[in-house]
């Protein structure tokens, strides 16, 4: 069973399965977009190095993805590293769904809670995400990730 504590106070900590997180710390931290997506990003690479779970690593990077591409939008920049132009026009809408279903799959269940997935292409689909999301990010904010 896991536990869970907390001390509330000067110092507060939360304790959970014998790992104690700093409360105050995560309060005080702000990031903007950028850092998230980033943040996301090299969560992603490093789950994927290790061979974790693909549908971890895919709620990961499409959230990445996605971050990236509404703030591109926001800014009303259209990015040339999306996946939209490395797919072939008559498959881009097939590819599409097929990512926000696997993507609406894992995070949504109000409406389809007995649906099921095939996930024997989530490692593929990560792999590709993963390189175009990191070339969206240079594109958008003129930073290489480094590793």
């Amino acid at each position: 069973m896991n536990e869970v504590s907390t001390s509330l106070g000067m110092g507060s900590h939360l304790q959970v399965c014998g790992i104690a997180v700093d409360v105050a710390k995560l309060r005080g931290m702000e990031i903007d977009k950028q850092t998230a997506a980033r943040r996301l990003i090299h969560a992603a690479i490093r789950l994927a190095c290790q061979r974790e779970d693909p549908l971890a690593i895919h709620i990961l990077i499409m959230s990445a993805h996605d971050l990236i591409r509404d703030c591109a939008e926001a800014r009303g920049k259209n990015l040339e590293n999306s996946i939209q132009p490395k797919i072939p026009a008559d498959q881009r809408k097939e590819v599409r769904d097929s990512l926000k279903e696997m993507h609406h799959f894992l995070r949504h269940a109000k409406e389809d809670a007995d649906k099921t997935l095939d996930d024997s292409e989530v490692d593929s689909f990560n792999d590709a995400l993963i390189a175009v999301t990191c070339q969206m990010h240079k594109e958008l904010f003129h930073e290489t990730l480094a590793p």
